[in-house]
């Protein structure tokens, strides 16, 4: 299996919190989060479940505590081929 990960960091002063919104990748993927520094950054990591070879799309939203920027959206895409398939099982 393999995991990307994303960062988010707060940009105001007041603190940041997240929480998980719509995930549209379920049953191809799994995300979880981690707050690296209270209120200032978070690691949003994805890992890819078993899938036969194809490309797939989709986004998870996450709501936040500020005002102006209520929602954010992570977009993803993947393509996973004959090849990505072997280098897993080679792991």
């Amino acid at each position: 299996m393999l995991t990307q990960s994303v960062d988010i960091t707060a940009q105001e002063e007041k603190p940041l919190s997240i929480k998980p919104g719509v995930f549209s990748l379920q049953g191809k993927m799994t995300y979880r989060i981690e707050e690296v520094e209270k209120g200032k950054s978070f690691k949003i990591f994805f890992t890819n479940l078993p899938l036969p070879a194809g490309r797939f799309s989709g986004s998870l939203k996450l709501m936040t505590n500020y005002d102006d920027n209520t929602e954010i959206s992570i977009t993803i895409n993947g393509n996973f081929s004959k090849d990505t398939e072997d280098n897993e099982k080679k792991l």
